[in-house]
């Protein structure tokens, strides 16, 4: 045996040092008495200092100082000689010396082993000498001394310490006797130790059996003293004497202390050693029995139950029959009427020890119960037991309890009340351990109860410890994670026998009743809440254990019982409680129907709130639940998960009662229990967190560590009891998912709502899958299947609740997502097992997403077997579109984590996604939701402003479409490409969400590129197929394209390759990639055409770049497939819809109001949209010809035909469509036929044509021609005034005055056009002619120069009507003013038509032509005064056209500048003849004729350019005329007569109706103005005069066109108007006008009266000039001159005309308005006559003839006028202008020298008075032809002179005289009569 460390044991302060100084004492005290004393220690000393280590050596490390000197000592017996001297001396100072000494001695086994004796023997001696405090020194060295030679010291020795431990018990002190008592007991306990060492020593040569007999004892010395002193203690027990310990009596209770401590602590000895138990069952047996008979007290008792509690614990299976006894003496102990009550507590108290025995229930069972014929000993003993707690007394445990639950810290507090449990039961010692109380003590009410339950405790306890543990400890596999409180966590026990097991298995069913029954009533009863733990721990261990060995019936009792405890009575569960009532055999009838009553009724608050103990309940069936994993089945699993929902639904609803406990885990945090809490899941990392930090969790954290562990347990379960599991957790689901429908209805009825229930056992189901997924993932699909077909039914439910709905749709969506994740192989990249478990994986989100309806069909249980599933009715549900939405976030969840390892399931994939948009469903092919697919729908959209439920599923499946475009396109084959292009083309095409399809354009761009750069690398890698139609061509510049490779192949028969797979099977080469490019395009396409505007113009953009970047790599074939099959479809979907759209816009209203009551802005109307389509896609189709013009035009009359057709779209467009589409149309076409000057080489110098192209190029632009040339008339045509009617210009150009060559525009019948055709347009317009002309120039002739100037002209009359809510830019650029300027579009068409590019000079006949258009434009100013009112054409006649131009344009500036060009033009070109012969020359003199004729009626002029518009065309005209009769002169002879006269007859009446003009000045026109008037007009006469006059006086000139014109110059020398003289004739102004155009036409029938022409003489001799002249001189003025001057109107009626009678003298006259242009007129008529000019004398003179007799009769009307009119006025005088009249008459009739002979041909007929015709043919001619006009005049002036007096008229009168006289007097001299 080791020895103690003790201290001071190194250097000499140990046992040497003490030695050394007590040994100096002693000698010193026994220095004078006691010098034996002296001497023994002086020689002890002299030894002590001897073995003490010398100063400066080292001592071994190894070896103790004090021990090395100890065991010197040891060797002598010197070394106890001083201190038993000293002892013998009875010296009071020497004796505590030599104790303390022997006992330091003793302490370090410094004594001699046969000195022990003698050592005890001399501490004997001194006990009565000794004081208290030796007397335990003493006693504390017995024991010491015994035991450090248990081998060496016995016999006496023991006798010696026993006699002196009982000696010391008699002593007065009560700490000495009470010491001495409890070292006696070890003395006792000592001397069967040293048996047992001996056993040890001799255990070379045991017995055979092993046990030692009675003479092998008495050889053993140990044993032989074991022995007796083991006899003599139970002599002394039974009051004999003792023959080995020589003592006559010992008290009977202190036996029985030595009989149970040497029985307790020394059993082994008993079964070893026969002698020893033939004394236990001979002596100790028979005197248990033998007490109980005598009248005991209360201490003795207790120490009687002791030795028999240690007998039965010890000796059950040594002493069979004893202990059979003393159990059967137990039962009956326990009944009421036996002993007092505390005798049943000592017996309940020794039961309870001996059922937490291991073994003893066990071995008890079977030496009794399990023999056929033995009495059941353990049965009856445990009924006697559970009798107890339902007899009367204790009737209080199955009453129900009324308190809630209070800590166990709080017990003290509820003392008083009647709970049962370890609170109110519990004593501070139990009373088999009071062995020091004398009486028995008052005891708690509950106590016995308390001690009972315990016993059914231990009892089940220790059953379950030893069958639970070996079952598991025989069955590995079984170990499973159990609940905190479960009974395997105590240490399992070493592997037991079979026969064992089982016994323990029989033990545990003949048990089951009474354990079932009393746990349920304890779990039920009036418990307190520490025993209701206990409680259901055991409850919890034997269902476990019941479990374990496969008791089915029995288990399900159990779980039943648990699963109804674990929930308020008012919870509904399947499971009942009722079976657990039955079972209770052990109960009486009144018990067990108040227990029944207990269970199924409500009778206090537990009933409906959720307790503590509910909660340790289920915490109890989690932990059972978790250990029979491997055994559950699904009826049973479904008891237990249904009862966790229901605890868990009522904890988090807050159905708990209310209690506040501080977690001492977590600071500061105080749960409130009631109301709402965290739910269980939500506490399970709380709960982790706290047992990882150690802290105490309270029953809720228990509860979720249980449940966790249960779920968790499922990892180690075989895949057949996890199916069971799962199972359970569907059926569970499903009538949760039912239930919860129910409850919804419920509480919407009653006005609640249960929005965040959630389903316990779906969450569950979760989690399960998840911790198990590798393995159901591997599995072959049963538990997977049942799984996700639970979902997806409750998820189709029609009843679910939204919040489980979408608890189940997220577990579904993790699920799958989890699955695939685990099932990813990281070797192969792919998915484990490949095709079957990707489809197996994936193919449930089909189901779930009811993509077709072949998956209605559930896979798991139904959720309502009587109900079918309706697969229309579940799309339509409106909850159905959450699920979906679920279905595609699990899309992208799977994408997002397993996408790079799908392989076989993109199909799927891409057929889910897709099904979420319109044409997007399994089967629906490619179809197009273009603007024909809905367009109403489409409209009313864009008034939509919330987001409808499939733009929510839109926005959630795009997403996934965006992962797989930007992260997978490389891991994608050839057919999932196709089904991706697919999939882009439906989500491009959806309605919801535009940001959705602009982004899917986008990622068509994307997959475009991946497309080509996967063909560019095939092609790399030498694997493309050679293309067979390779061009190299120049696209944009003189780059040839010969790289060998780079053509994209498409077969000829491609038509149905855009949607066929055909050509995607088989090995990936670059045909594949072309394939899926055409129809990546062929989306793209129907793309261009959507109803929304940014979609379609965005795809438009994305397919012309697309088609650009890769066309060089076209071949034919596929440029004709593209432009057929792509691009043209295109044009016409963009055609149909955007009619289609404007149908759908004008049909709602026809102002186009929202549904808001706001005006739609036009401009942001729909067809605004659809026109910025049409100009991409025009703009995008032109640019692609422009750029691959040399490869298409390969195409051969394949182009033609794409030519001619994109050209008719381009007129279609630019005549109907709108502005803004016309500009664009106007723009491509420019674009189109400017290719030959836009082509460019790679450095930017001008390109050269191919000499195809150059060949082919003037067809395709004559095609050109065309379509500009229809574009024109399509223009003009869709005006609003030519719709529905004939062409533009029919009925609107009209015969020249002659009637021959040319045509005139007749401004009367013109009228302006309206139209929405922009004026910018129209520049554009002429612009792309020249384009067109540079390349057809050669083919271009006249013919066409007529259509051109057809189609120019007309449109001049084009006004632009500005649309509604048009800007102000726009509506001045289509409004522009052309007074000061020309507008654009005049400008342009004016340049074209003038400019030298093009040059139509060329052209013959070209010239006449122009000028006869340009002379045409002269008239269009007058067009716009058709449409004005008087008062508002009076008022442009007077201010200049400023501001808004709605009254049309007023062509002013076009007039003004063709008037000026017309001169440039006849000097270039007036000497062709075809402009003379064709009548063109007289066609431009009538347009100038008609401002002349206007004059003041013109429009008024600009401020800028004030020249009024008749001046420009005066001037014009008159250097036109001299220009034109000087080049006619030259073509007389070759110029049909009938052009002539025409041309002379438009001269003359130009210039009479400029002389005599309708007009009038306006009143506001200043004297000054109107004088510089009359001098224009006086300079044009004088003009005409002398440079036309003179050449119309040639022969080939008609004598009435003279006429005609003389006459007028008559007409316009009149001063004034007489309304005497108007009273014979009232014509019209014009008259002569008529008669001279009435003449012209009979000149051209060669019929002319010359009567008509000049006057005849009547029958007096008398010339008789023509009547018609005389009465035209009297013609009054217009209307407006009557206005203006104050003259009447004319005609008049007669009552209107007042008589020469009764009008004042001088009214009847009103003076000309041109006063010097008449008198200009009067002077030129007379010198018409006059030889004074030389030149000329032939043409002078046939003027003259024809001039003299209008002159004469001019002449003599003014005379007879004044002769006549002055007789009435007497001595007043007459109006001044009439003054003036005669004295310029006369004036110019004496200074006039006529010229010689020209009256000869009006007299050379008259043979009677020859005279006459001598006089009438001199120079004096007219004087003698108005010689008696002469005298009259001289006699009427003559007349009025006479009277008294001078007149005011006398002065000019006298001057009338003088000019008379003057005049005379040359008549006079002619007659040679003169002075």
């Amino acid at each position: 045996m080791d020895r103690p460390e003790r201290p001071g044991s190194a250097g000499g302060g140990g046992l040497a040092g003490f030695l050394v100084t007590e040994l100096g004492s002693l000698i010193t005290e026994a220095k004078k008495k006691n010098p034996d004393v002296k001497d023994a220690a002086e020689l002890l000393l002299a030894l002590v200092k001897s073995l003490q280590p010398r100063p400066g050596t080292r001592s071994s490390p190894t070896v103790n100082a004090n021990d090395a000197i100890a065991t010197e000592l040891a060797k002598t017996a010197d070394t106890v000689r001083p201190f038993v001297l000293a002892c013998e001396s009875k010296n009071a100072k020497l004796v505590p010396i030599a104790i303390g000494c022997l006992q330091r001695l003793t302490m370090h086994q410094a004594i001699p082993f046969h000195s022990v004796a003698t050592v005890l023997h001399t501490l004997g001696e001194q006990i009565s000498l000794l004081d208290q405090s030796l007397q335990l020194k003493m006693l504390q060295t017995v024991l010491p001394l015994l035991g450090r030679y248990r081998l060496n010291v016995g016999g006496e020795v023991v006798v010696e310490s026993l006699m002196l431990c009982y000696r010391l018990q008699d002593t007065k002190s009560p700490v000495v006797n009470s010491i001495a008592s409890a070292t006696l007991g070890q003395i006792v306990l000592h001397a069967f130790e040293k048996v047992v060492s001996e056993d040890e020593a001799n255990a070379a040569a045991p017995s055979t059996d092993g046990v030692v007999d009675e003479s092998s004892t008495n050889k053993s010395p140990f044993a032989k003293d074991a022995c007796m002193l083991f006899q003599d203690i139970c002599y002394l027990a039974s009051g004999d004497s003792g023959t080995f310990w020589r003592i006559s009596s010992l008290p009977k209770g202190f036996c029985f202390e030595l009989i149970e401590s040497v029985l307790k602590e020394h059993p082994g000895l008993f079964k070893k050693h026969t002698a020893l138990l033939s004394l236990v069952k001979e002596r100790v047996c028979p005197l248990l029995m033998r007490s109980f008979s005598d009248k005991t007290e209360f201490h003795l008792l207790v120490r009687l139950i002791r030795v028999i509690h240690v007998t039965l614990k010890l000796f059950n299976n040594m002493l069979p029959m004893e202990c059979e006894i003393l159990l059967s003496l137990y039962t009956k102990l326990l009944e009421t009427d036996h002993g007092p009550p505390w005798l049943r507590v000592l017996v309940l108290e020794s039961i309870r020890g001996l059922c937490i025995t291991d073994g003893f229930l066990r071995t008890a069972y079977d030496t009794y119960d399990a023999k056929p014929s033995a009495s059941n000993v353990v049965q009856e003993l445990l009924a006697a037991v559970t009798r107890i707690l339902v007899c009367e007394k204790q009737a209080a445990l199955i009453i129900p309890r009324e308190l809630p639950d209070v800590p166990a810290a709080a017990a003290q507090l509820t003392a008083g009340s009647d709970l049962v449990g370890v609170a109110t039961g519990m004593v501070k010692s139990p009373c088999l351990d009071l062995l020091d109380k004398t009486d028995a003590p008052t005891l708690p009410e509950h106590y016995l109860t308390s001690v009972a339950i315990q016993c059914i405790l231990n009892t089940t306890e220790i059953q379950v410890s030893f069958l639970l543990a070996s079952l598991l400890a025989s069955n590995p596999s079984n170990n499973t994670p159990t609940s905190p409180t479960s009974a395997t966590s105590l240490p399992p026990p070493p592997p037991v026998l079979q026969s064992d097991l089982l016994l323990a298995i029989e033990m545990a069913t003949s048990t089951f009743p009474i354990i079932l029954s009393t746990l349920s009533i304890l779990l039920i009863g009036n418990t307190d809440l520490e025993l209701y733990k206990q409680s259901l721990k055991a409850y919890t261990g034997f269902t476990t254990l019941v479990g374990l060995m496969g008791l089915v019936q029995q288990r399900d009792a159990l779980i039943n019982t648990a699963c109804r405890i674990a929930t308020p009575p008012l919870v509904t569960l399947s499971c009942d409680a009722s079976v657990a009532v039955r079972e209770l055999t052990a109960f009486s009838g009144p018990a067990a129907q108040n227990f029944q009553t207990r269970v199924n009724h409500a009778v206090s608050l537990s009933s409906v709130l959720l307790g503590e103990r509910n909660l340790m309940a289920v915490v109890a069936v989690a932990g059972v639940a978790g250990q029979l994993g491997s055994v559950m089945d699904r009826g049973g699993w479904y008891f237990v998960l249904e009862t966790l929902a229901a605890v868990e639904g009522m904890h988090s609803s807050g159905k708990t009662e209310r209690r506040e406990t501080v977690n001492p885990g977590i600071d500061g945090v105080k749960m409130i229990d009631g109301g709402r809490k965290m739910s269980l899941n939500a506490l399970a990392n709380v709960a982790v967190a706290l047992v990882a930090g150690g802290s105490g969790a309270g029953v809720e954290m228990n509860l979720v560590l249980a449940m966790k562990n249960l779920f968790e347990a499922s990892k180690l379960w075989e895949l057949k009891d996890l199916k069971e599991f799962v199972g359970a957790l569907c059926l569970l689901s499903k009538d949760g998912a039912i239930q919860a429908a129910s409850n919804a209805l419920e509480k919407k009825e009653v006005g609640k709502s249960g929005a965040d229930e959630k389903l316990f056992a779906v969450t569950k189901m979760f989690e399960v899958v998840v911790m198990n997924n590798a393995r159901i993932v591997d599995s072959p699909g049963e538990i997977f299947s049942l799984v996700v077909g639970t979902l997806i039914d409750i998820a189709h439910s029609t009843n679910c609740t939204p919040s489980i709905r979408s608890q189940v749709c997220n577990a579904f969506g993790e699920i799958l997502t989890i699955s695939i994740q685990t099932a990813e192989d990281d070797v192969t990249h792919g998915i484990k097992n490949g095709e079957s478990t990707e489809l197996k994986l994936l193919d449930p989100l089909r189901r779930f997403m009811l993509v077709s309806t072949d998956d209605v069909v559930p896979t798991g249980v139904p959720i309502n077997s009587s109900v079918t599933v309706d697969a229309e009715r579940v799309v339509k549900g409106p909850w159905f579109v959450d699920v979906q939405k679920v279905g595609l976030e699990t899309v992208k969840k799977i994408l997002m984590g397993s996408g790079h390892n799908l392989v076989h399931g993109w199909f799927l994939i891409f057929e889910v996604i897709r099904s979420v948009v319109i044409g997007g469903k399994k089967g629906g092919g490619v179809t197009s939701t273009g603007a024909l697919m809905n367009m109403t729908e489409a409209s009313n959209n864009l008034e939509s402003t919330q987001p409808s439920k499939a733009s929510l599923l839109v926005r959630a499946a795009f997403p996934s479409l965006q992962l797989v475009c930007g992260d997978f396109l490389g891991s994608l084959g050839p057919e999932i490409l196709f089904e991706c292009i697919q999939t882009l083309g439906c989500f491009g095409s959806q309605p919801d969400d535009i940001n959705i399809s602009l982004t899917t354009i986008g990622l068509l761009w994307n997959i475009s590129d991946h497309i080509l750069t996967r063909r560019q690398k095939l092609e790399k890698d030498g694997k493309a197929e050679s293309p067979t139609h390779r061009s190299n061509y120049n696209v944009g510049s003189a780059e040839k394209l010969d790289t060998p490779n780079s053509t994209l192949s498409i077969p000829q028969a491609s038509r149905a390759m855009l949607t066929s797979r055909e050509y995607l099977s088989g090995p990936v080469t670059p045909k594949t990639m072309d394939v899926l490019w055409m129809h990546l395009l062929a989306h793209l396409s129907q793309l261009c055409s959507d109803w929304r505007p940014e979609v379609r113009n965005s795809a438009n953009q994305t397919i012309f770049k697309t088609i650009g970047i890769n066309g060089k790599r076209l071949t034919l074939d596929a440029w004709d497939e593209c432009i057929w099959n792509i691009l043209f479809p295109l044009l016409e979907r963009v055609k149909i819809s955007s009619e289609q759209a404007e149908l759908i816009q004008q049909a709602p209203t026809l102002n186009a109001v929202a549904a808001s009551g706001i005006p739609i802005n036009p401009r942001d109307s729909p067809t605004k949209f659809w026109n910025e389509t049409k100009t991409l896609t025009l703009t995008g189709i032109t640019n692609l010809i422009i750029q691959f013009f040399p490869v298409l035009i390969e195409l051969e009359s394949g182009f033609e035909k794409t030519w001619n057709l994109f050209l008719d779209y381009i007129r279609s467009w630019s005549v109907g469509g709108s502005p803004e589409v016309a500009a664009a149309a106007m723009k491509s076409f420019k674009s189109l036929v400017r290719y030959p000057k836009d082509l460019l080489e790679s450095d930017g110098s001008p390109g050269k044509l191919s000499p195809n192209i150059q060949n082919r190029l003037p067809d395709l632009w004559r095609m050109a021609w065309d379509v500009w040339e229809a574009i024109g008339q399509g223009i003009l045509s869709e005006a609003d005034e030519n719709k529905g009617t004939a062409a533009p210009l029919q009925n609107v150009l009209t015969k020249s005055a002659s009637g021959f060559g040319s045509q005139l525009i007749d401004v009367d019948k013109l009228k302006p056009l309206h139209g929405p055709f922009p004026q910018a347009t129209l520049v554009q317009y002429v612009a792309v002619f020249v384009d067109i002309y540079d390349v057809i120039s050669s083919t271009f002739g006249l013919y066409e120069l007529k259509r051109l100037l057809n189609v120019l002209g007309s449109l001049l009359l084009y006004h632009t009507t500005t649309p509604a809510g048009a800007t102000v830019s726009k509506y001045k650029t289509d409004n522009i003013s052309d007074l000061e300027n020309m507008s654009p579009f005049q400008d342009a068409v004016f340049t074209l038509m003038t400019g030298t590019s093009p040059d139509f000079s060329v052209i013959k006949g070209a010239p006449e032509v122009l000028i006869l258009s340009i002379a045409g434009f002269i008239r269009l100013p007058f067009l716009r005064l058709q449409s004005l009112s008087d008062p508002e054409r009076e008022i442009a006649r007077l201010q200049p056209a400023t501001g808004g131009m709605e009254k049309g344009f007023t062509y002013m500036a076009l007039a003004k500048r063709s008037i000026q060009t017309l001169v440039t033009l006849f000097e270039t070109y007036g000497t062709v003849s075809g402009i003379y012969s064709g009548g063109i020359f007289e066609a431009t003199l009538a347009c100038l004729d008609a401002p002349m004729r206007a004059k003041y009626d013109c429009p008024c002029p600009g401020v800028k350019d004030s020249t009024p518009l008749w001046r420009c065309a005066a001037n014009t005209s008159i250097t036109l005329v001299v220009l034109g009769l000087k080049n006619l002169d030259k073509y007389i002879a070759d110029i049909p007569k009938e052009i002539l006269n025409g041309i002379y007859v438009q001269i003359l009446d130009m210039f009479d109706g400029f002389l005599l003009p309708q007009s009038n000045p306006p009143s506001s026109m200043s004297i000054d103005e109107q004088e510089v008037a009359t001098d224009f007009d006086i300079s044009i006469f004088e003009t005409f005069e002398d440079d036309v006059l003179l050449h119309l006086g040639q022969l080939h000139v008609p004598d009435h066109l003279i006429n005609h014109h003389i006459e007028i110059i008559c007409r316009c020398s009149k001063l004034y108007t007489s309304h005497m003289s108007s009273m014979t004739d009232l014509s019209l102004p014009g008259a002569a006008t008529a008669g001279l155009r009435s003449k012209a036409g009979s000149l051209a029938n060669g019929t002319f009266p010359l009567d008509t022409a000049a006057g005849k003489l009547n029958g007096s001799g008398i010339l008789n000039l023509p009547r018609r002249i005389l009465k035209d001189e009297m013609v009054v003025a217009s209307p407006r001159a009557s206005l203006t001057s104050g003259a009447l109107p004319a005609p008049l009626a007669q009552s209107q005309i007042q008589s020469p009678l009764r009008m004042n003298l001088g009214t009847d006259v009103v003076t000309a308005g041109r006063e010097r242009f008449a008198k200009t007129c009067l002077v030129s008529l007379l010198k018409l006559c006059s030889d004074d000019a030389t030149d000329m004398k032939d043409v002078r003179y046939r003027i003259a003839t024809i001039a003299a007799p209008i002159m004469l009769e001019k002449m003599s009307s003014v005379i007879k006028s004044y002769s006549s009119d002055r007789p009435l006025y007497g001595r007043l005088p007459l109006p001044r202008i009439r003054g003036e009249e005669i004295l310029l008459v006369l004036t110019q009739l004496r200074d006039l020298q006529m010229r010689v002979g020209i009256l000869h041909e009006l007299i050379a007929q008259d043979k009677i008075h020859p005279l006459r015709a001598h006089i009438l043919s001199g120079r004096n001619a007219h004087l003698f032809y108005l010689y008696p006009y002469l005298c009259d005049l001289l006699a009427a002036v003559a007349k009025a002179g006479k009277g008294s007096g001078m007149s005011p008229a006398d002065v000019d009168e006298e001057n009338v005289i003088d000019l008379v006289n003057a005049c005379l007097n040359r008549v006079g001299r002619e007659l040679g009569l003169d002075s």
